[in-house]
């Protein structure tokens, strides 16, 4: 798949508020110094990573995932930083990715290396364009994150760090995905691996023609589950309220 430039970034948001990541408090005096200019560490300690450092971590990361999921990988070799991102991290549409510079979160390694993970696996998802993310979002920020989390802490393990992993993120996209995928009684893993590697206008359809086998009580029980299925947002307002905002 290509990568794709517009005027405005397309985005792939790892959606967590400023709170999630480093709580009330410590957001709020996050606030306090961008305001006055200063975006410095409020204490003393371990300098956070910069693009640099960023940049060969995901190049260490890459080829794992990339082994794992057997898909191409797109991402164009860029770690960017942006202290306006208004979320944790974004892959772009010309396959940059950006992650949030703020000082609190980039000292962090439990926050930036599942945020690198997520990003990347965007960077290999199989038909990913902006028509089909914007028509898709959930079947891909659901299968996303939670191959993020089967697979991220793996893939840490494998190359000497601490496994850390995610579980905070687009959690209604992957919980709907996990009722489908309970329901059909398929393996975690590989049922998450064939929906990335999957062409993303395609997921839904492969994963309801899933069903057809299904007999009286279990054919009704499938149908009520594609029913409440509600995995492509009617509008970025509920998008925002929903994941952005809850909590």
């Amino acid at each position: 798949m290509m990568c794709w430039a517009r005027g405005k970034p397309g985005t792939l948001r790892h959606a967590r508020t400023l709170r999630d990541i480093i709580g009330a408090d410590e957001a709020r005096k996050w606030r306090q110094r961008a305001t006055s200019g200063s975006q410095q560490p409020a204490s003393g300690g371990p300098r956070p990573v910069r693009a640099a450092q960023l940049q060969e971590m995901a190049q260490r990361i890459a080829p794992e995932l990339t082994r794992e999921t057997k898909t191409v990988n797109r991402w164009n070799g860029t770690i960017r930083l942006d202290a306006g991102l208004g979320s944790a991290g974004r892959k772009e549409w010309n396959c940059t990715i950006t992650l949030w510079d703020d000082p609190e979160f980039l000292n962090r390694p439990a926050h930036y290396w599942p945020i690198l993970n997520h990003e990347m696996l965007h960077a290999l998802s199989t038909g990913l364009t902006p028509a089909s993310h914007s028509r898709f979002r959930g079947w891909e920020e659901g299968v996303v994150g939670k191959l993020q989390r089967i697979l991220g802490p793996r893939v840490l393990q494998q190359i000497g760090e601490e496994p850390y992993v995610g579980n905070w993120a687009y959690n209604p996209y992957v919980a709907g995905l996990e009722r489908l995928r309970t329901f059909l009684g398929r393996a975690e893993r590989p049922f998450y691996l064939n929906l990335i590697r999957t062409p993303l206008a395609e997921r839904e359809q492969l994963v309801r023609s899933m069903g057809p086998g299904f007999k009286d009580a279990q054919a009704s029980q499938w149908q009520q589950l594609l029913m409440k299925l509600r995995l492509k947002p009617p509008s970025e307002r509920w998008y925002y309220t929903m994941v952005f905002k809850k909590g």
